[in-house]
């Protein structure tokens, strides 16, 4: 296994484990051929707290290792999608707790069974690495108020996308502090990367606050401060700052001059962090590059500094990226249906300038060696991982009503193949923030951070827009179970050895909401069956107030919503199909103004057993309640 020293420290309390994982293989090593894959990680040029083992490769795991080291769960029976160029495909996979422990033939893997192993027959569904995320600011958006569970609400969303692993591309001190106590407390579930911010969006500098906070990089830490975040241009304030006049914005705006952000990118660089510069125009990205080169002064790009979105590029920095190793992180989903590059004097460029716009496909070919990772830069475009690889891979962009559009001619070219699109959103997202020892491919010795997806990407690119994240795990952890499919997802120990569970029988549930959107719906996505609904209340100014099967609708005037007005519902049901021991989950959605509040109660009691609220331009959000609290008096 490569580097097991450096693996088997990451937590005190599996050093036992993993250096039987060790022991067992090394005893097999004259026995074993075939079967599973088992291959060293790649280096880091980080140093760790304790010495590492020579990377050694090692042969497959057969019965003989199954005896000594059984596996906790096997999933067997389907199309395992590995981002190793080893074995890129495998039919199933080993995990001992929160590792892999083998990945191979289902045959060789089922052999790993042992008497407390838990099996999933995956029946020919995908299962591949968690999606990563490079630069999303997912977080931000949900932060302003940590007491109301938003930054949960936005792990759910990023969890029931497939992502696993994320870059926060601006981290002030007061974000630090709220994600450091969120960590503390063991709510955080998604693996952060966190980029202290030098300077805001408009280019003013917020001083070496960040100096405080050096990098961090212990194997398996859910909160990593990686790196320091930088803004040459404008975009987000401002316009890209271009070589060429646009009708809006000009040549747009560069925050600094070569010389200051020289001295910035150096002195970042000489304190070990990390730099993820912020460069969306091409003389913006032309002035990073020669910073970045400025820093290294011959030296390797050993603290692999980044350059974010590369949206308009001239076509001579296409080779400049693999000549100094800089990680460059690019988007899938451009949106360009919508109106927002029209309204950023984006489109439509001069036609000698149009194909520096997303030119990927060139800027891989003059650069083959240099490493590419995907962003979503939620909330700019969707966060819907599979949106962003429909779009890498088909000429086609997805709108934020799910309609299409061809991409236009001002795109360039941005067209990839599936096998440079999927590495980008998962061993090189991993490598662009020094965890592709950890994650980003399905290996033994790295997490088990992992997806099924209900559709495999490969068989029609045509049908990748329409695949969903049926199960994601995290650290061998289940963060998201798709309702209905929870066959997929594996049983924790506790839920393992929990007493069974009996029929409910027949119970009362009220259910009240109320919403300023135009209109909004409560779904019981598993755990029952709603039948004989009745509506006791609803405000005079509804258009639809009724319950059908499993949901309920209310809608009011688009018109009166747009201006603040809102409306109620109440309605009884009777739960049938639940059990003493289940749990109820709902969904709310919402139109994309206003916000919706939804409370059940058992209605012999005043005081709701289960609340949820969906703030304005929020996807959705699910209420898990168990049914006990409708049984109880």
């Amino acid at each position: 296994m490569g580097k097991p020293g450096k693996v088997a420290m990451m937590h005190d309390s599996k050093t036992a484990r993993l250096n039987v994982l060790i022991l067992t293989v090394t005893i097999a090593l004259a026995a074993l051929v075939g079967g599973c894959n088992l291959r060293p990680v790649e280096s880091s040029p980080f140093p760790t707290t304790s010495p590492q083992m020579t990377p050694t490769s090692l042969p497959s795991l057969t019965a003989t290792t199954a005896a000594l080291q059984p596996a906790t769960l096997i999933f067997y029976d389907g199309t395992v999608l590995t981002m190793d160029k080893t074995q890129p495909v495998a039919e199933a996979i080993a995990l001992a707790d929160d590792m892999i422990l083998a990945v191979g033939s289902s045959k060789d893997i089922l052999a790993m069974k042992g008497l407390n192993t838990q099996v999933i027959d995956l029946q020919g569904l995908t299962l591949m690495p968690g999606f990563i995320d490079t630069h999303t600011h997912i977080l931000n958006e949900s932060a302003s108020d940590p007491a109301t569970g938003n930054l949960e609400k936005a792990q759910a969303l990023a969890l029931k996308n497939g992502i696993t692993t994320l870059g926060n591309l601006y981290t002030t001190q007061d974000f630090l502090s709220q994600m450091r106590t969120l960590d503390a407390s063991g709510g955080l579930l998604v693996r952060t990367s966190l980029y202290l911010t030098y300077a805001d969006p408009c280019g003013k500098v917020l001083g070496d606050w960040y100096k405080q906070y050096p990098p961090t990089h212990q194997p398996g830490e859910m909160l990593r401060i990686a790196g320091v975040k930088v803004f040459a241009d404008g975009g987000s304030c401002g316009h890209p700052a271009i070589s060429f006049d646009r009708t809006v914005g000009g040549k747009g705006d560069l925050w600094f001059t070569q010389d200051q952000l020289d001295t910035i990118v150096s002195g970042i660089d000489a304190r070990g962090y990390q730099v993820a510069i912020h460069a969306i125009g091409d003389r913006a990205v032309d002035e990073a590059l020669n910073a970045i080169e400025f820093a290294l002064q011959g030296r390797p790009n050993n603290l692999r500094h980044r350059i974010e979105h590369n949206t308009t590029v001239r076509p001579d920095s296409y080779p400049r990226y693999q000549k100094l190793g800089v990680v460059a992180t690019i988007i899938g989903n451009v949106w360009s249906c919508n109106a927002v590059f029209f309204s950023k004097g984006i489109v439509p460029d001069p036609p000698q300038y149009q194909a520096w716009n997303f030119p990927y496909r060139a800027m891989l070919e003059a650069s083959p060696q240099a490493h590419f990772a995907w962003h979503s830069d939620y909330p700019w475009a969707s966060t819907n991982p599979l949106f962003h690889l429909y779009s890498l891979v088909t000429p086609y962009e997805i709108a934020g009503d799910m309609s299409e559009c061809p991409d236009p001619s001002w795109a360039g070219n941005k067209t990839l193949t599936l096998d440079e699109a999927l590495p980008m959103m998962t061993i090189e997202g991993a490598y662009a923030m020094f965890r592709e020892q950890e994650v980003g491919s399905l290996v033994p010795g790295k997490y088990a951070d992992l997806i099924i997806l209900s559709g495999n990407p490969k068989t029609d690119l045509n049908a990748i827009k329409n695949i969903q994240v049926w199960m994601t795990m995290v650290g061998g952890q289940v963060r998201w179970c798709a309702p209905g499919h929870e066959a997929l997802c594996p049983k924790s120990p506790e839920a393992q050895n929990a007493p069974a569970s009996s029929p409910a029988g027949p119970l009362s549930i009220r259910l009240q909401i109320n919403t300023t959107s135009d209109w909004a719906t409560v779904t019981l996505n598993s755990g029952g069956t709603l039948i004989d609904a009745k509506v006791l209340s609803a405000s005079k100014e509804t258009t639809r107030a009724d319950m059908s099967g499993n949901q309920l609708a209310i809608n009011q005037p688009l018109e009166r919503a747009s201006s603040g007005g809102s409306v109620e519902m109440i309605v009884d049901a009777t739960l049938t199909d639940a059990q003493t021991a289940g749990q109820l989950e709902f969904s709310i959605q919402s139109g994309a103004i206003g916000s919706t509040t939804v409370k059940l109660f058992n209605p012999k009691q005043t005081v709701p057993v289960g609340t949820g609220n969906l703030a304005p331009n929020e996807e959705s959000t699910t209420i898990k309640v168990p049914v006990a609290r409708f049984i109880s008096p």
